[in-house]
């Protein structure tokens, strides 16, 4: 049953009251009674239904009336085994894991949004086989996150062990960007500390905001006193380890917030044996005590477990950012905290937005040509597409191309899985000699099928098939007519079409660059040819194989500035 929480009404204490435990748990005050928000009644009409684990916050179910979703209660108002057919989302807390029927259903969820980094409770490469969204917390933890680095900060700095120092004049770098590195370059400056940041992850403009230098990584590595690492997994899995260490100095103070699996644990775990890291604090997200009990054979109580965001304030935060996201996600905007898509930085989605859906086009039509799975696709940006992402195109493209192949249940989340578990070899070029923008090769038993296309204005534009070149908007119904380069071909074609009263839409000349022996007639149709026909056209003498695609019409339809975005 579909239900929506009830708001607005009158309680001795509410859900903000309540006090976070560990694994999504929480106690309500005890002079509080249950807030009576939690009454339900009937079913809503909103266009999305987000299923829950744990009771969410007034200030969060605020924010999901607002925007017209209903809500309802796993195991309260929904059991498990309908959750992947009925929910289109799920908002998950805790430290038990999911059913695997969920990533098998290949149901209606589209997006799961995490409260808590415990990789406990979700199997990412499973959600994402099964092409399910997955978000976690990026925002709602920074205030707390940059609390807890400033006190761990000033116990050591102060801690008995070694030689006390002054925060005022010393320089602390900070690796990864976003809301966490801002709020701790805010506090760093109260401190009297000297800022610095990475060049090859922040801009000038960020650095001028926060009064703080810009260095190369090396050389900030080299310079610092302090190291607050705050990288994502975005960033690169490994990528802090020995040699990174070694570069800092003797009695640095290296603090890490960040994903664990930004580091090099074995060459870390060495480091501290050796002496070489004296001043190390780490917090680790739930589900990682094993190495957190490790890490304290060498540094104690510096490394601790789900520590840096344990206030209630950043509960409130992640909540609400969590439930904002994920909305928009399931309504088709892009957000930044998802983790198993390629991420694109907000100033690259409106350059990106267009490509993708070219890429996404000639992998509609080159798996509608083909047939079947190919061995080896070859993708190659031409000279008229700017620097565009790799993986994202190819997300796009094998969407595209999985779909061609009648294969509907691959989206742009499991599209990269789905090739390497096909066997499909991926291979990507940039060649500023093409003409084309974007461009895709695959082998058949007719040999080498090639389709290719362009912007102009943020316009599709299809240029090449095969050998043909060519400049044609696509549309849902096309016919494709290999033929003799002789007079008389296209009125034959015209001829028998208007006998059988199809309507040509439209119609293009495609051209070989080198040989004229054989050109192409691109017609758009307004509908379907039958079977028949195309074997009367193959009949009429000098035709050769005429091919039909059906292209779906949200592929056609114009991007809008919200796609854009």
């Amino acid at each position: 049953m579909r239900i929506k929480w009830q708001l607005g009404c009158n309680s001795g204490g509410t859900a903000d009251d309540s006090v976070p435990l560990w694994g999504g748990i929480f106690l309500w005050k005890a002079a509080d009674p249950v807030p009576a928000c939690w009454d339900l009644f009937r079913k809503g009409d909103a266009d999305l239904y987000i299923a829950t684990n744990i009771p969410l916050l007034p200030s969060t179910m605020e924010l999901m009336a607002a925007e017209q979703v209903d809500v309802g209660q796993i195991d309260i108002d929904l059991p498990w085994s309908e959750v992947s057919h009925t929910a289109d989302g799920l908002l998950l807390s805790g430290d038990g894991e999911l059913p695997e029927m969920l990533y098998a259903a290949r149901g209606k969820l589209a997006a799961i949004g995490l409260l808590n980094r415990d990789q406990r409770l979700l199997d990412v490469p499973q959600a994402t086989a099964a092409g399910i969204l997955v978000l976690e917390p990026l925002r709602g933890e920074s205030a707390s996150q940059a609390d807890f680095i400033l006190m761990k900060l000033l116990e050591a700095a102060r801690e008995s062990d070694y030689e006390p120092v002054e925060l005022a004049g010393k320089r602390l770098g900070i690796l990864g960007v976003g809301p966490a590195a801002k709020e701790v370059a805010r506090r760093a400056q109260a401190f009297g500390l000297q800022v610095v940041f990475s060049a090859e992850e922040s801009s000038r403009v960020q650095a001028e905001l926060y009064q703080a230098e810009i260095l190369p990584t090396i050389d900030l590595l080299v310079s610092v006193d302090i190291l607050v690492n705050l990288q994502t997994r975005a960033a690169g899995e490994g990528r802090f380890g020995k040699d990174e260490i070694q570069l800092l100095r003797e009695n640095a103070i290296l603090i890490h917030i960040g994903d664990p699996q930004v580091l090099r644990m074995n060459e870390l775990v060495r480091a501290l044996d050796w002496g070489y890291l004296k001043r190390f604090i780490i917090d680790l997200p739930p589900g990682y005590e094993a190495m957190q009990e490790v890490l304290a054979h060498y540094i104690g109580d510096a490394a601790s477990v789900g520590a840096a965001g344990n206030t209630l304030e950043a509960r409130r935060s992640i909540e609400r950012e969590m439930a904002r996201d994920l909305i928009h996600a399931l309504r088709g905007q892009a957000v930044d905290s998802t983790i198993n898509v390629p991420h694109l930085r907000l100033a690259e989605r409106r350059l990106h937005a267009p490509w993708l859906r070219l890429a996404t086009l000639l992998g509609q039509m080159l798996g509608a040509r083909l047939g079947h799975r190919p061995k080896q696709v070859d993708l190659t940006a031409g000279r008229e597409a700017p620097r565009l992402n790799e993986m994202a195109v190819w997300s796009a493209f094998l969407e595209g191309l999985a779909h061609g192949l009648s294969d509907d249940r691959v989206n742009r989340i499991s599209a990269r899985i789905w090739a390497q578990e096909a066997g499909i070899k991926l291979v990507w070029q940039a060649e500023s000699a093409r003409i084309d923008g974007l461009s895709a090769t695959a082998g058949s038993l007719r040999g080498i099928l090639e389709v290719g296309g362009s912007l102009r204005h943020n316009a599709l534009q299809l240029t090449r098939l095969d050998q043909f070149r060519f400049t044609a908007e696509p549309t849902e119904h096309l016919l494709l007519v290999p033929h003799a380069n002789r007079p008389g071909m296209v009125g034959q074609v015209g001829t028998l079409l208007g006998a059988r009263q199809v309507n040509i839409g439209g119609m293009v000349l495609g051209q070989k660059e080198e040989a004229r022996d054989i050109a192409l007639m691109w017609i758009m149709l307004d509908k379907p040819p039958k079977a028949d026909l195309l074997e009367k056209i193959t009949a009429l003498s000098g035709m050769r194989q005429p091919e039909y695609i059906h292209l779906p019409q949200t592929l056609l339809t114009p991007l809008t500035d919200q796609m854009l975005v």
